[in-house]
């Protein structure tokens, strides 16, 4: 497979053709899932004589991957780096491809000794279900992504996206059924549905694969601290919105992992040539937050939209129900035609952004903030959208800080020892760790005008 990977390029492999569905990825130039001379992608890469290719023809068709195409990867971001308009549904279809690399490069070792990742699947009957899972790993997502999971009202009902998306595979959930009328009504098919007609998909191993309780080592390339899906979206994000911190060599990065098949410990191990990969990813990403993620216009924006959604379903409660079925675009024009909303959407619109009024960390409680700012606010508000207060969506929760860094506990082959990958560069993880606690403990207020000094003060004696 290696050799035919060198013999011929991926464009004269996958010719451009006139389908009615034809990808090709910028980032990797892979892609094509039909061509003018019926050779997929997956006969290119895996020598399949009978590919996985209508399955996952029909699951890019199925409502949950369309509406993917309508939500962008980034939310708002796009106000602040225009460039950054690429889509949940590009990124999906990224992942997959990148597990289409991973099943070449990545190697397994078990009690059938050293093999590829495509033979494990392949012996283990999981090939299907493993590029599913990658392939719907996002479609939980509800307009402009995370930004929507900050509000109260939101995270209450339905978690985060990965509880949606595990919902949407169950159907026996009230979220599917929902959802399966949703799918009739535009005359689409749902992911489960082409599953069960596929007969070769079983949906329980993919949802095990999602939740990471599945016990089999590729659920780590699935829902682990090194997945496919972070190496996919720390690359893009960082190339579309144009920062370009993510210059990490792929195949360099896949060539250096080894998935070790214990029945008790399933891990990923890394080379010793990999850690330099990894240690660029998790140096990349913690620069993304830094410049644009976390960047105060970008907080004011989704403050601003929080708001906004949160006053919204104060005035029409029902429309709860739909947040997980629909588009960006049909949330703004719900919001716009909405009196309550419409000058906080318009001010959006207009690239208007909140000034910041006050930004600092604090180890109050949740609710500890939450009064104190609305005490003040009582005291300070001519209107009700005066002010906003933006709390980040894991605000205090630092256990989850050092679980997002636990990469640092990566096994590393040195020769014939096995040592942490926290041993390389421990500064540089510490730092990571530090930057990741700091981010959540920070609040900011922001004000729909300027104020003067005075009132910032009391504001910052409110909340320290």
């Amino acid at each position: 497979m290696g050799d035919k990977m060198e013999k011929k390029s991926l464009w004269e492999a996958q010719p451009y053709m006139a389908e009615p569905f034809s990808y090709v990825d910028p980032l990797y130039e892979m892609g094509v899932f039909r061509t003018r001379k019926k050779q997929s992608i997956f006969e290119f890469l895996l020598g399949e004589t009978q590919p996985p290719e209508k399955l996952i023809s029909r699951l890019i068709d199925t409502y949950e991957m369309n509406r993917l195409n309508y939500l962008k990867q980034s939310g708002l971001l796009f106000l602040i780096f225009p460039s950054s308009t690429h889509t949940r549904f590009a990124h999906s279809i990224g992942t997959m491809n990148l597990g289409l690399y991973a099943m070449e490069r990545i190697r397994v070792k078990g009690l059938h000794g050293i093999e590829t990742l495509e033979d494990y699947l392949s012996r283990n009957g999981l090939m299907e279900e493993f590029l599913v899972a990658l392939l719907l790993h996002d479609i939980g997502h509800m307009p402009f992504s995370h930004t929507l999971e900050g509000a109260n009202k939101v995270k209450e009902k339905y978690g985060d996206h990965e509880c949606i998306t595990l919902n949407l595979l169950d159907e026996n959930s009230s979220i599917y059924k929902r959802l399966k009328k949703y799918a009739d009504e535009k005359g689409s098919e749902t992911a489960v549905s082409v599953c069960k007609d596929y007969g070769e998909v079983d949906i329980s191993v993919v949802i095990g694969l999602l939740s990471g309780e599945i016990n089999d080592p590729i659920k780590e390339l699935i829902s682990g601290h090194l997945d496919i899906d972070r190496l996919d979206h720390c690359y893009r994000d960082s190339f579309f919105i144009g920062l370009k911190f993510a210059t990490i060599n792929i195949v360099g990065f896949l060539n250096s992992l080894v998935l070790e098949v214990e029945p008790n410990n399933p891990r990923i191990v890394v080379r010793e040539d990999g850690v330099q990969h990894i240690l660029h990813l998790l140096f990349a990403r913690e620069m993304l937050f830094q410049k644009a993620f976390d960047n105060d216009f970008n907080c004011a924006y989704n403050a601003m939209l929080t708001y906004a959604v949160e006053k919204w379903l104060d005035e029409n409660p029902e429309e709860i129900d739909n947040l997980p079925f629909i588009t960006e675009e049909t949330l703004l024009a719900k919001l716009t035609t909405c009196k309550v909303t419409q000058k906080m959407i318009d001010r959006i619109f207009n690239r208007k952004p909140y000034y910041l009024l006050y930004k600092g960390e604090t180890t109050l409680k949740e609710e500890q903030v939450s009064e104190r700012f609305h005490e003040w606010k009582a005291r300070n508000a001519w209107e009700e959208d005066d002010f906003i207060l933006y709390l980040p969506a894991d605000f205090q929760q630092y256990t989850k800080a050092s679980k997002e860094w636990l990469a640092r506990n990566t096994p590393v082959l040195v020769g014939r020892k096995t040592v942490v990958l926290g041993n390389f560069h421990s500064d540089l993880f510490d730092y990571f760790a530090k930057q990741a606690a700091k981010r959540m403990r920070t609040i900011r207020v922001f004000s729909k005008k300027k104020l003067d000094n005075n009132k910032r003060e009391k504001l910052e004696e409110a909340l320290t």
